[in-house]
């Protein structure tokens, strides 16, 4: 029986292979960028309480929100504070308390929504580094690194009690307050603590306890905190986050503590940790388990982020033109390992070796075969711009220094196979299509042909004349594409002829062409600020621009995967973009590199990043996928060895082809197998 069940399942699975095997070479996108709400305006602080939300516009303009759909945020009462700039928002018992960077605190009446009324303000000017609201209108302020201690029981009359130095000598980096007791991180001489205060009397404070997070560390780094149920989180930037139980303050346990996160703000919602760098990022923290907390996700924004608000999966993220929605119901922690350089630029990848071009560390190669720990096994002084790879034989770039060709077919003994030099010029990029590199000599405004056939004695074969200053260079199908730095355009050469190129066509651009990529009849410029710019190429002689994109930053670098465009720019890191309707591209996910992105290459659901001064950074693209039960191998990918393990675990009657989970290998087996597999990876 399990034979002639072998035999169909063949016959059922064969014709699949080919389809299924195309369709998982496109990785899978690792966060879910909604887009913006609300937007035309500038909100900062923000905070929310059960179904409504407060924020503050940069104008002075408190918002009431009703996020009752946190996706669809409704505005539902106003007010003008008279404040800009502020920095805090904290809503306790019907009343929001406000702070902004420096001016005066403002007491709100928010208990009917649809009507918010100012009730005080404090007539002391204070610095909103941080706010801290506890039990019968105790609030603890910062001026001048001072602990400002104020009584608001009465909101229309607060006023200060006293004013404390703390500590002496000392910074106060964050505090807030948990009913009747006020927490503080102090840092003194790098020395940075946690205290615990009994301010029940605001006037007769009680230190309950001290507890050293960092001990004597010389370096300069921002601190913060927050309270929430019996857990104070203190997120410092040099050392990470902590978790301290206190239960009994005057006895605070450290729980647990996560090296790797940084940034300047916490919100803390159910089981996630949400950290705001206060830029352009956030990262997500899984603490279901309080006592081992995950790094999950990492997010990027189009603008910088002022506050956060979670509900539902769903994320608000304030601080640019309105919010910013994101889904984080699936987070995923793709960032895998890096290597510091010095100022990378280009890269290439042949096989688990990376080769990176870096303008002032020369050509450094490195053994990415652990991606978790990547390793530097060659390096080659000077200067290198691009990089790339035919065969084992690697491609440099190198500006001046001309062009450089590599044998890496021994990783262990990577060896000059040959080079190019005394060109008098500048060589910005290297495209190799069969025997021939084509180079952008942009001194003299040439695109050069050099015969590689030998590698180990290039020669010049061919060259014509193109734009100005040329940046990048693009081969494809016959016919290369090469971008200018200074006149903006693209330039389109027949290689018909490769010892006689001819230039078909030109299209001026909004900016430079910084990268291209062809798919027919489109090609993909990274143009510089004015981000993606998508240009059909069907006739080089009249070429247009169809669509565009504005990545927020200046667009370096791109790669095409499935219709994703991964656009590497210098602010936010990588923007995928959906690509399906060329005149009409869609922001579908974003990923928040370490540093400035300059360059991308993607191959078998790895990115590899350049970045100024941080170097190679790597990411596991399939690392957000969800679960693949027809994956029989493990390798991230539907083919046709996943059949044959199906069909061997079947012929031996192994219950790992107990597909439909009955307890018997059957047709039914095969049918739930196949239906899996044709439903691909998510």
């Amino acid at each position: 029986m399990n034979q002639v069940m072998m035999s169909i399942g063949i016959a059922l699975c064969l014709p699949l292979v080919t389809s299924m095997a195309q369709m998982v070479e496109e990785p899978c996108i690792f966060d879910d960028y909604l887009g913006s709400v609300l937007v035309g305006e500038t909100y900062r602080a923000t905070e929310r309480a059960g179904n409504t939300a407060y924020s503050v516009s940069e104008n002075g303009i408190f918002t009431v929100f009703d996020v009752s759909d946190i996706s669809n945020p409704v505005v539902v009462g106003s007010l003008d504070i008279g404040e800009a700039n502020i920095e805090h928002v904290m809503v306790r018992d019907g009343l929001a308390y406000v702070v902004p960077s420096i001016g005066l605190l403002k007491i709100i009446d928010v208990n009917d929504p649809s009507s918010p009324g100012l009730l005080g303000s404090l007539p002391d000017f204070v610095l909103g580094s941080d706010l801290g609201v506890g039990d019968g209108g105790r609030v603890i302020l910062n001026v001048f690194n001072s602990i400002l201690y104020v009584d608001a029981s009465n909101p229309s009359l607060p006023f200060v009690v006293e004013g404390l130095q703390h500590p002496v000598g000392g910074e106060l980096e964050g505090y807030g307050i948990d009913g009747t007791i006020a927490y503080l991180v102090t840092d003194v001489a790098g020395t940075l603590s946690l205290e615990a205060w009994d301010i029940t009397d605001l006037a007769n404070r009680i230190l309950l306890s001290t507890e050293i997070i960092r001990f004597n560390d010389t370096t300069t780094s921002f601190a913060t905190l927050a309270i929430s149920g019996s857990v104070v989180y203190v997120l410092d930037q040099s050392a990470g986050l902590f978790l301290y139980d206190i239960s009994n303050p005057g006895f605070p346990v450290l729980q647990s503590s996560l090296a790797g996160v940084s940034g300047q703000s916490l919100t803390i919602n159910g089981g996630m940790i949400y950290i705001s760098d206060g830029f352009s990022a956030v990262q997500v923290v899984d603490q279901s388990n309080p006592f081992a907390p995950v790094l999950v996700g990492s997010y990027d924004t189009q603008s910088s982020v002022a506050g956060v608000i979670a509900k539902d999966q769903r994320v608000l993220l304030s601080g640019g033109d309105g919010f910013e929605l994101i889904d984080v119901s699936n987070p995923a922690n793709p960032y895998a390992g890096s290597v510091e350089t010095s100022d990378a630029l280009g890269l290439g990848v042949i096989g688990d070796l990376v080769i990176v071009a870096d303008s002032f560390g020369g050509t450094k190669f490195v053994d990415v075969s652990d991606i978790d720990s990547p390793l530097i096994v060659h390096s080659s002084p000077g200067s290198g711009r691009n990089v790339h790879e035919s065969g084992h034989h690697a491609f440099v770039a190198r500006g001046h220094l001309g062009l450089s060709i590599w044998d890496v077919s021994d990783p262990a003994n990577i060896l000059v196979a040959g080079r190019l030099t005394g060109l008098e010029d500048s060589i910005t990029d290297v495209f190799v299509d069969g025997q021939y590199a084509y180079i952008t000599d942009a001194g003299v405004d040439l695109m050069k042909v050099v015969d590689v056939s030998d590698v180990g004695n290039p020669v010049v074969v061919g060259s014509v004349s193109i734009d100005e200053n040329s940046s990048s260079i693009e081969v494809s199908d016959g016919r290369a594409y090469v971008g200018s730095f200074t006149s903006v355009g693209l330039d389109v050469i027949d290689l018909g002829d490769p010892l006689n190129p001819l230039l078909l066509g030109s299209i001026d651009l909004p900016n430079t062409a910084l990268a291209t990529r062809v798919r027919w009849p489109y090609a993909y410029v990274a143009a510089r600020d004015t981000g993606l710019v998508i240009v059909d190429i069907a006739d080089p002689v009249s070429m247009s621009i169809v669509g565009t994109f504005d990545v927020g930053g200046v667009a370096v670098d791109l790669e095409l995967v499935g219709d994703i465009a991964y656009v590497a720019e210098n602010n936010h890191g990588v923007q995928l973009i959906d690509i399906q309707d060329p005149t009409s591209p869609v922001l579908v996910g974003s990923f928040a590199n370490e540093n400035e992105a300059t360059g991308i290459r993607i191959v078998e659901s790895k990115m590899y990043i350049t970045s100024r001064d941080l170097g190679l950074e790597i990411v596991d693209l399939g690392a957000s996928c969800g679960e693949c039960p027809g994956d029989l191998t493990g390798d991230g990918a539907l083919d046709f060895f996943d059949i044959v393990l199906f069909l061997q675990h079947f012929g031996e009657s192994n219950l790992m082809a107990d597909f439909n989970g009955d307890g018997e290998l059957d047709f039914f087996d095969i049918s739930a197998f196949l239906t899996l597999f044709q439903g691909g990876c998510p």
